[in-house]
């Protein structure tokens, strides 16, 4: 019976992670006023939930969803991380296969298993305080932003030479990142979930009160076959931590002799989850250094921003208080105008999304990044509300743009503007070769201009174009 439950598991694992791409994959494409299919998971995440919380006191209703894997974690135990959660089914896989390669089994690393503890106390204080930089590590943050630059259209990202090198660093850092966490499966079982993934943490500290829990019986000879596969190196002979038990079944089937079987958590031995005073101080220093991030980032001295968010964005305050850098908003952009951000926006809005009107622009009929933040950093807009949202606005570049630099005629910019804000007049100047010419030069009107950005996106230079989006008058819900 217990061989069945294992391969459930295993079928349930592979139904989720397909679940999550397939959800993921369709967001944007819902029809008008529908549930953006993409949120769906973040919702079931306690974690987004209390980061939520702690930044700002609200959250969606739907949120509400996140408290059905919580009650049955106090039930069963931390079964989440070991059914449901794609990526501790990818790296539970990829750990099965480092084993088949013949790794030998390891020992139960309990100083490394109470560093997800830190993680997570770290994590709630930045939520708490400093904006949530933290959430880079929860895990369906983590396979979102991923699968953002992996999947259709951020896979063009790595694969379109035409595209900014800017851009295609951050695809390739963020891929990079993911990589590297996969690896570390062949240096630890499990390592990401083991020792660094804030919610399985969270799961962790209410698995102890959970009202199952596996034990050994009187048949135990102490072999330690419920070791061999378990998720995280573990034995119920002695090393038995009822917080990292994934409920995975793998020391049932892998006993012999019959001799694993459940009981009341209260009369089983449990590892305690003691930081120790150097931890606990070591985390909360670490989430006091994060309040000061801010505090000494370039792009808050800045008396000009660089960079321009998607439209719906609130106040660069709240946004950096509730985005949790998860790529959805990256991946429902059907024109790549929405990119991950690198240092432009500071340490403390890496991988937050930006615009960048070299790589697309803000289609007139589309709304799709409003409709997919799941933590309200973009708000929701409609398609009136949106259009007379303001991104920023365009700025000639006279020192590149073709006829003011080089005296010829170009109205590529005009012909694409769509709110019509961009106009030209003839000007007196000289051409590439030195001549006096007449022809018509390019101007903005900022009134009209609401940042969509195809003007940048379509000029013909192939260096650096000569009209630009930049972040001024940008419009939020309230100010910068």
């Amino acid at each position: 019976m217990y061989k069945s439950i294992k391969r459930v598991r295993v079928v349930t694992q592979l139904i989720c992670l397909a679940g999550f791409f397939i959800l993921f994959a369709r967001s944007g494409v819902q029809s008008e006023g529908a549930l953006n299919p993409g949120k769906i998971p973040f919702y079931l995440d306690p974690l987004v939930l209390v980061s939520r919380l702690l930044a700002d006191g609200s959250a969606e209703i739907l949120f509400v969803l996140a408290l059905i894997p919580v009650l049955l974690t106090l039930i069963i135990g931390r079964f989440f991380c070991g059914w449901i959660c794609p990526m501790g089914a990818i790296n539970q896989f990829l750990s099965h296969f480092s084993i088949r390669l013949g790794r030998k089994r390891e020992n139960v690393a309990t100083g490394l298993l109470k560093t997800k503890y830190m993680v997570l106390i770290l994590i709630l204080i930045s939520a708490a305080f400093a904006g949530n930089m933290g959430m880079v590590l929860d895990p369906f943050s983590l396979l979102g932003r991923t699968s953002a630059v992996l999947m259709i259209p951020g896979s063009k990202n790595l694969l379109t030479e035409a595209l900014p090198g800017a851009i295609r660093l951050q695809a390739e850092v963020v891929g990079v990142f993911f990589l590297l966490i996969l690896a570390l499966n062949f240096f630890k079982r499990r390592f990401y979930c083991n020792y660094v993934c804030p919610l399985g943490a969270f799961y962790g500290l209410l698995a102890r009160f959970s009202l199952l829990s596996f034990r050994s019986e009187q048949e135990c000879n102490g072999c330690d076959a419920c070791a061999r596969h378990c998720t995280y190196g573990g034995s119920l002979a002695g090393e038995y931590s009822k917080q990292d038990c994934t409920v995975c079944f793998n020391c049932v089937t892998e006993c012999d002799r019959n001799s694993v079987g459940f009981s009341s958590p209260r009369l089983v031995p449990q590892q305690r989850i003691d930081l120790g005073r150097r931890g606990l101080f070591g985390s909360i220093g670490a989430g006091a250094l994060m309040l000061m991030v801010p505090m000494v980032s370039y792009s808050k001295k800045a008396s000009r921003r660089l960079f321009a968010r998607p439209p719906g964005s609130v106040n660069e305050n709240d946004f950096l208080d509730r985005c949790i850098r998860c790529g959805l908003c990256v991946q429902t952009c059907p024109t790549n105008f929405i990119q991950h951000a690198g240092l432009e926006t500071g340490v403390e809005g890496l991988w937050t999304p930006v615009v960048n009107a070299s790589a697309g622009y803000c289609e007139d009929e589309c709304r799709r990044c409003t409709d997919g933040c799941p933590t309200g950093a973009i708000e929701s807009l409609s398609l009136t509300e949106k259009r007379y949202f303001k991104i920023g606005t365009a700025e000639v570049d006279r020192s590149r743009c073709r006829p003011f630099a080089e005296g010829v005629n170009c109205t590529i910019c005009t012909d694409a503007c769509v709110p019509r804000a961009i106009s030209y007049r003839e000007i007196d100047t000289v051409n590439y070769r030195g001549d006096p010419v007449r022809v018509n030069g390019i101007f903005v009107d900022s009134t009209l201009c609401n940042g969509c950005g195809i003007c940048e996106f379509k000029c013909p230079r192939t260096d650096v174009p000569g009209i630009v989006l930049r972040s001024v008058a940008e419009q939020r819900e309230s100010p910068f």
